[in-house]
């Protein structure tokens, strides 16, 4: 008799959150399959349960990798050199289109570097792992959470965690095309059975760089002179595109990247501090460079300034992430802008939504 058994576990709090600062939780998922062996799907949500073979799903984050010398491991070829700095365990190392089988259960592998998803090939069944993840949803299935919701943990999810794998995204979305998936199991939050559609264009989507009508405004003001110009360049775009505010003394960097994964235009503003521009705009930056999100966008610096200005930073840094950089000296102000002025900044910003990236 075959079954399949889903552990769950929640997590307070998501390591890569909580090295920035940020609170998060998660719902942990393994998956048991039971046939004449036993197989685990990432361990991230079991203690010491024995079984004849452990699918570590990911080889980059600690908490998926739970070793013990009863087990035997699948892992990648990179799988096999970080597991190796733990000691000497039992693996079976497994390959992109490799087949498995554990009695009338027939598994198929499809994995890059550090991800490994497999397919139950008489269930119909994805075992996605990190792929499909969200964070912050403490549910069981998709049929039983808000979709508005769903999709924008999805997002966040891939924004801040699968962003710089796009490229290896899209060669997976191209085999699964193939596939009769029913359903996707992956290692954070909900399952997947009603929306998985909406889920593979969505993730195709962000993989290939694409973006929607969107502008996001980035900025953080220390005596109002930033925020005034945000204002201004917010008022002249929102009468054709929808505009999400972020003020980087509120807002977490994670978030702003879900709304800038597939925004058309990004904004970002910063006052001049010690000759440089604002060290939290900084860190945002280098953040997001990190990330390497699509050049596929429309960059504008902005900004304020009392005796020397900095904007040419926020200039180079913006270049450097190759994004199609538009600026003009209007945006640039010392001390508090006058109406005339911020007349001027809400004319440019509507000369902006006639450009393209």
């Amino acid at each position: 008799m075959v079954s399949l058994e889903r552990k769950k576990e929640i997590c307070w709090e998501v390591n890569r959150y909580k090295a920035l600062g940020i609170t998060k939780s998660c719902l942990n998922n393994s998956y048991i399959i039971k046939d004449k062996e036993k197989i685990i799907f990432d361990p991230i949500a079991v203690k010491d349960e024995k079984a004849d073979y452990i699918v570590i799903t990911n080889f980059l984050e600690l908490e998926h990798i739970k070793l013990s010398k009863e087990n035997k491991y699948i892992v990648t070829k990179f799988g096999k050199e970080v597991i190796e700095n733990f000691g000497e365990y039992d693996y079976l190392v497994i390959g992109y289109g490799d087949e498995f089988n554990i009695g009338e259960t027939n598994l198929k592998f499809y994995c890059t570097d550090f991800y490994i998803t497999s397919y139950w090939l008489e269930k119909d069944i994805l075992l996605s792992g990190e792929l499909f993840s969200q964070y912050e949803v403490i549910g069981s299935s998709d049929t039983k959470e808000d979709f508005r919701k769903l999709m924008e943990e999805l997002k966040e999810h891939y924004a801040n965690i699968l962003l710089p794998h796009r490229e290896d995204i899209l060669k997976l979305l191209e085999d699964f095309k193939n596939l009769e998936i029913k359903k996707i199991l992956p290692s954070h939050g909900v399952c997947w059975e009603k929306y998985i559609e909406n889920v593979f264009f969505e993730y195709k989507f962000w993989s290939l760089g694409n973006y929607r009508e969107r502008a996001v405004i980035v900025f953080i003001s220390l005596y109002q002179a930033t925020e005034l110009i945000a204002k201004a360049l917010k008022e002249g775009l929102e009468e054709e595109v929808e505009v999400r505010v972020h003020r980087l003394n509120f807002s977490k960097v994670t978030e702003v990247m879900r709304d800038l994964l597939d925004a058309k235009y990004l904004l970002v503003g910063s006052p001049t501090i010690n000759n440089d521009i604002h060290p939290k705009v900084k860190f945002f930056l280098d953040y997001m460079k990190k990330l390497n999100p699509s050049s596929n966008k429309i960059a504008v610096p902005f900004g304020s300034y009392g005796f020397e200005s900095a904007h040419y930073r926020l200039i180079d840094l913006l270049s450097e992430l190759e994004f199609k950089v538009v600026y003009d000296d209007i945006l640039f102000t010392k001390f508090i802008p006058d109406k005339s002025r911020l007349e001027k900044i809400k004319e440019f910003a509507k000369k902006l939504l006639t450009l393209d990236p």
